[in-house]
């Protein structure tokens, strides 16, 4: 079992305890602040793709407004935790940094501050991942947290995991669940960059048809190269003789570059974090890009990458609200298509009459209309004689 505990713990499948020393008696000591991974979440990000995929993440999330609803209907004026939920920042930074500690650590750590007369719960502070603490106590399994070594209260804390599984104390990101995949990244961009300065390659062979010695073979290798003071101001002329030719080898740029791994690694970190290529600045090899089909990714992205982590902060931020109220992103923004479709959706809409001016107004983001101008929208009736009612 020890074997098997610290290979779980290596890989940040559980939380890692430091010491000896018990806590106030809890019965557990407090754990390693954050998991060892072979690639951290700091590494990662070192990769220009990973960082360009958390880029728009965190972006598209912070672009977003929150809506606050009692029951199905829509707030007129928005809760104080939904219009700012965090005082030591905007409501944009908040939610955008909650959402970029999910995709890189695979988990978002709240911590309440409560009013002193309600208790109820005024102001969410993020805290860094990786100065928290998570362990389930050995005889309760009820999990406990600490942060920079201290134990906190029971309730102190929200906990936020990307990919939550059962008997797991941790969620799961997408950077501690693809280690190899960023680890082959990582190395096959740390070796592209130094190949042309580190390599064994030669750039060229000295060739004769007569035999040379060893000696020979060496000197006129220290000639051609330039060594030595006698050569200082060659001024790059070399003059040999015994019949040699130098044949310089000529390497692409393409396999200079290791363009067709850069591509495959590049296409494998958008899967990985469920971003299109398209907002990668790329494309696969062979496959035509239309506007109906990269807008067709975008949709995707929002509904299967992006809403995982909103659902997380949804929930979240509905339960620190009073019963019966809830959180939720707007994002009809992003699933807006091109202005001419978007204005022929309205015209339907209207035409069926499930749809006002009012609403089409608002959706748009466009201010309220005059009581006059309603009024200049407003059909008049008629009579058969044509006079109007």
């Amino acid at each position: 079992m020890g074997k098997l505990r610290r290979a779980a713990e290596t890989f940040g499948l559980l939380a890692r305890a430091e010491g000896d020393t018990p806590t106030g008696g809890s019965g557990v000591t407090p754990p390693a602040r954050s998991a060892v991974a072979v690639v951290t979440p700091d590494m990662a990000v070192t990769l220009s793709d990973v960082f360009r995929g958390l880029q728009v993440i965190g972006t598209a999330a912070g672009q977003l407004t929150v809506d606050h609803y009692r029951g199905d209907v829509p707030s007129v004026r928005p809760h104080a935790l939904v219009r700012r939920p965090s005082t030591l920042m905007s409501a944009r930074q908040f939610y955008e940094q909650a959402t970029l500690d999910l995709a890189t650590c695979g988990n978002a750590y709240w911590r309440r501050l409560r009013g002193p007369m309600t208790g109820d719960v005024v102001d969410l502070q993020l805290l860094r991942p990786a100065e928290v603490g998570v362990a389930e106590h050995p005889d309760t399994g009820r999990v406990e947290y600490w942060h920079r070594g201290q134990k906190l209260p029971d309730g102190e804390l929200r906990h936020l995991k990307l990919l939550p599984r059962t008997g797991y104390p941790l969620g799961l990101g997408p950077i501690q669940a693809a280690q190899v995949e960023l680890q082959g990244t990582l190395e096959a961009r740390d070796y592209s960059s130094t190949w042309l300065s580190t390599t064994d390659v030669p750039t060229g062979v000295l060739t004769t048809d007569q035999p040379l010695t060893p000696d020979q073979a060496k000197g006129y290798k220290t000639i051609w190269r330039g060594d030595g003071e006698e050569y200082a101001n060659g001024h790059g002329i070399r003059v040999l003789g015994q019949g040699l030719k130098y044949t310089p080898l000529q390497i692409s740029p393409k396999d200079a570059q290791f363009l067709e791994t850069r591509q495959f690694n590049k296409a494998q970190l958008a899967d990985l974090l469920g971003i299109p290529l398209s907002l990668l600045h790329a494309s696969i090899a062979g496959a035509s890009q239309t506007y109906q089909n990269v807008e067709q990714e975008w949709i995707a992205f929002v509904r299967f990458t992006l809403m995982q982590y909103l659902v997380r902060i949804e929930d979240a931020l509905s339960e620190e609200l009073p019963h019966g109220n809830t959180a939720r992103f707007n994002v009809d923004g992003l699933l807006r298509t091109d202005t001419k479709t978007r204005y022929e959706s309205h015209e339907i809409g209207l035409r069926a009459g499930f749809l006002t001016v009012p609403e089409v107004r608002s959706i748009e983001g466009l201010p309220p209309l005059t009581d006059a101008q309603l009024a200049e929208l407003t059909p008049t009736t008629t009579t058969p004689e044509g006079i109007a009612a």
